[in-house]
């Protein structure tokens, strides 16, 4: 995020050619001040400010005849004679500007003209100047083709039941794990790996592809049809993930909620937890609740890149958008909504200048976020805070320029800025979590709102299970079951349920009922649910019969993990994606799993995956609907133990010793520290029809560091029965 806290704002010229600024013409860069409606204004405007006393006026690039012939009042602040560029830069921190050496061209009380070298953007924000771009393009007052939409918002004027549904499954400890996860705090898992994301910045490679790859896996396993959007700007490139699901009656209107997933802070390590981890992190939770339910409108999430060098990969996409005649009615942009030090934080929410064409629609936005504030009881405590001051430091500026309503939901930027901006000491522990929680409340509820809610998605639990082998393949069946938690059609106490991390593996003292069934080999198990959604997560090991390696089976059979009933149909996407130790052998299967059931639940994986060890993992809805075909019965569950607490339930194979190991970690990066907590070993006659390993209650407050978190691993050994 580009932010200031004093009000005095610098405009900077910087190396960064735009097809307006070829100045061979004779070209100057204006103010102009307004002398009538802006609609009437013929020249090409970049910037649309406001000065100390309140002063509404424009920047504009044209030869001085053309600003003539206009006969609106100017000022001519550049005659310069080369491409550039332009941003809006703020002093954050005290004496920035002295220590940048700037050339003034131009002080207006509150804005500063000044010029910049080539590769200036990075040194300057690490030194406390808070940067933001002059707009690309010429600005655009009304998008074409969207003719007045964003003007017919639905603004949050009736309670919903179901919007208050998915406000009330925002949780703080939810919000925690994925700023822990996207600031290096804890291990994310990404195209099937652990990673551990100590930098997000748009020019560090392999983090920020992992960053992305991180949200890109977390959209897709929920069902959005999820694409990279990669982008190439001023000698940077990136890509954008991209998150789309389609309105059902009017998907041609579109509702974009967004932030930045990059950060900045001068050295290797930039954790950025609250710019922006923490608008990225409500997004990603915000997706679990939106995907369970059906809106008018289409609802798209978008996690930008680039946004810290000058909002590169936000300008790309809404360039876009724009090209594509896109219908977007309106923009939700979060950018540092996880710091306070105030009793009563600000919700602080940016809008164009109110002589801006563009400000009543944007007003219909703030008026949502407020209307959902008070209706659902998130307004005490905090205050939401109009600032119409055409605030451009972020990525929803990009919208601006092309006609499209936005508004920018930050923390209090004007008077309780976060001190550890753009610094190494951006930390999850820096956070006010009651205030981010609430902040994101409001938010989803206003994306819902907007897109109009239509119903909510009934969802079961899912059973995950390994096809018979295949001819050439060595591994045989295996099963392990992730429960969704907290589904729309459940209701009373559900004895499968429990509460659960972001990591791959659960907290200390919760509980999953694995049931596996191979021949021969090992399978280690992650229970990887979400609070939002069900997801699993498994972790194979295979071993070697004499010097061949196994390999698995190329099928995956899904059915239901509950009672046996045939008046369902599966009608959610189901996203598996395997990443073996052999890069080679990675693979990412998408299919509906309405075809599933009509093929009795099998999908196809590619051929004969030979492994040594790696990660598959994914997520399963299923939705009301009628099906012929009768599903399984539950094999697994999660379970309360005779002490309440929640166990682990093995089932095996008759005919074969199983040893049945839980091992426990407070580290999911030290691979040496993981310990046995419990380890249960039975013997299985060939004449027993099934049997149950032993209940393995995970609570155990003897555990050293109980008081942090605790990640849970489940192993299964088998070796053929031992002969009489």
């Amino acid at each position: 995020m580009h932010r200031f806290i004093i009000h005095f704002c610098v405009l900077l010229t910087f190396w960064r050619p735009l097809a307006w600024a070829d100045l061979s013409d004779g070209s100057v860069l204006a103010r102009v001040e307004l002398a009538g409606p802006v609609e009437a204004f013929q020249l090409p405007v970049h910037a649309f400010l406001q000065d100390s006393d309140g002063r509404e006026y424009l920047l504009v690039v044209a030869t001085g005849d053309r600003l003539k012939a206009v006969g609106w009042p100017y000022e001519i602040l550049d005659p310069f004679d080369r491409l550039s560029s332009y941003a809006v830069a703020r002093e954050q921190k005290p004496g920035a500007r002295a220590q940048a050496g700037l050339q003034v061209l131009h002080d207006d009380g509150r804005n500063l003209v000044v010029r910049l070298q080539p590769g200036d953007w990075e040194t300057l924000s690490g030194q406390g100047l808070i940067l933001a771009p002059l707009s690309a393009v010429p600005l655009v007052w009304a998008p074409p083709g969207l003719q007045g939409k964003e003007r017919a918002l639905l603004a949050a004027e009736a309670y919903s039941p179901m919007v208050a549904a998915m406000i009330g499954r925002i949780r703080a400890t939810n919000l925690f794990q994925q700023v822990a996860q996207l600031s290096g705090v804890q291990a994310a898992v990404a195209d099937g790996r652990y990673t551990n994301i100590l930098t997000r910045k748009t020019t560090s490679g392999t983090p920020i592809q992992r960053a992305t790859q991180y949200a890109y896996d977390r959209f897709s396993a929920l069902g959005f049809t999820t694409i990279f959007h990669p982008w190439t700007n001023g000698g940077y490139s990136g890509r954008n993930v991209v998150a789309t699901q389609t309105g059902v009656s009017s998907p041609a209107e579109i509702v974009l909620m967004v932030a930045h997933i990059d950060s900045y802070a001068s050295g290797s390590i930039a954790p950025g937890a609250d710019d922006n981890a923490s608008g990225s992190a409500a997004v990603l939770e915000s997706a679990g609740l939106l995907a369970r339910h059906r809106f008018e409108r289409t609802v798209r999430l978008v996690l930008f890149t680039g946004e810290e060098q000058g909002l590169l990969g936000s300008d790309r996409y809404a360039a876009a958008a724009a090209a594509a005649g896109d219908q977007i009615v309106g923009v939700i942009n979060l950018d540092m909504i996880a710091w306070s030090s105030l009793p009563t934080p600000a919700l602080r929410i940016h809008t164009r200048t109110s002589g801006n064409p563009g400000y009543a629609a944007d007003l219909q936005l703030y008026s949502t976020f407020t209307n959902v504030a008070a209706l659902y009881g998130l307004a005490a405590g905090v205050q939401s805070i109009l600032t119409a001051d055409g605030e451009t430091a972020s990525d929803h500026s990009c919208f601006w320029s092309r006609g499209y309503s936005a508004i920018l939901a930050i923390e209090d930027d004007y008077s309780n800025f976060n001190p550890y901006y753009h610094s190494t000491s951006d930390l999850l522990s820096n956070l006010n979590l009651d205030y981010f929680t609430r902040f994101t409340q409001i938010s989803l509820g206003t994306v819902a709102h907007l897109a109009r809610v239509v119903e909510a998605a009934a969802m079961d639990a899912v059973e995950i299970v390994n096809a018979d082998p295949q001819p050439g393949s060595t591994m045989s069946l295996s099963r392990f079951v992730a429960r969704h938690l907290d589904g729309a059609t459940e209701t009373g106490a559900d004895p499968y349920d429990g509460v659960w991390t972001n990591s791959p593996a659960p907290f200390m003292g919760n509980g999953l009922k694995i049931i596996s069934v191979p021949y021969d080999i090992d399978l280690n198990i992650d229970a990887r649910p979400l609070g939002s959604e069900t997801i699993f997560h498994g972790v194979l090991s295979a071993v070697s019969t004499g010097s061949t390696p196994l390999a698995c089976a190329n099928r995956l059979r899904f059915g239901f993990v509950g009672p046996s009933e045939t008046s369902r149909v599966y009608t959610a996407k189901v996203q598996i994606h395997a990443t073996y130790a052999d890069d080679s052998n990675a693979f990412l299967c998408v299919t509906n799993v309405r075809a599933l059931a009509a093929g009795g639940g099998w999908m196809s994986l590619p051929n004969l995956a030979r492994l040594t060890n790696g990660a598959v993992y994914g997520t399963v809805e299923l939705l009301t609907g009628t099906v012929s075909q009768n599903p399984s019965n539950f094999p697994a569950a999660i379970r309360q133990g005779t002490n309440g607490a929640p166990v682990f339930e093995a089932s095996a194979q008759a005919g074969c010793r199983v040893v049945d190991t839980v091992l426990a970690s407070t580290n999911l990066l030290d691979a040496a520290g993981w310990s046995v907590f419990q380890r249960v070993t039975n013997d299985v006659p060939p004449q027993a029809a099934n049997f149950e390993s032993g209940w393995v209650t995970l609570s155990y407050p003897a555990l050293p560091g109980s008081n942090m978190e605790c990640y849970l691993r489940f192993e299964r050994s088998w070796i053929a029965f031992p002969a009489d």
